[in-house]
């Protein structure tokens, strides 16, 4: 799995499929945050597939679909939400992990300085700074 540090308690990955639970959980994931919404490809898992074999190994989810070409800003307050609930670290996902990481970057946005949020973003591989312009 190739998973992306944004900070200390949160990092995001590509896809994650059921066969990738054992090593969330080996990784010390206690939460996931799915971004990706159900069906937006064929053979992509159902975040109730996830969230069922996921619960059995004590990792809780919440599901916050993020379309393509959504605004990030009408996903925003479940994401926040969803953070304040989930006790980290969390793995949050989409197809590639560039939703989760705009939705994190906005969400850090005004609770520390846009250069850490970008360099962080840079860092795990993501150029945010159209996402984060004034």
């Amino acid at each position: 799995m190739k998973i992306n540090c944004l900070s200390d308690t949160f990092f995001v990955s590509p896809q994650v499929k059921v066969g990738d639970l054992q090593e969330v959980k080996a990784r010390g994931f206690k939460s996931l945050l799915i971004n990706r919404p159900d069906g937006e490809s064929w053979g992509q898992p159902s975040s109730s597939q996830i969230e069922e074999a996921a619960a059995k190994l004590h990792i809780k989810t919440v599901y916050v679909p993020y379309k393509m070409g959504q605004n990030p800003l009408e996903v925003l307050p479940d994401f926040q939400e969803a953070l304040e609930n989930l006790e980290g670290p969390t793995l949050a996902f989409c197809r590639s992990g560039t939703r989760s990481a705009i939705l994190w970057a906005l969400s850090e946005k005004g609770k520390r300085p846009t250069d850490e949020i970008l360099k962080a973003a840079q860092a795990a591989g993501y150029d945010l700074s159209k996402q984060l312009a004034d």
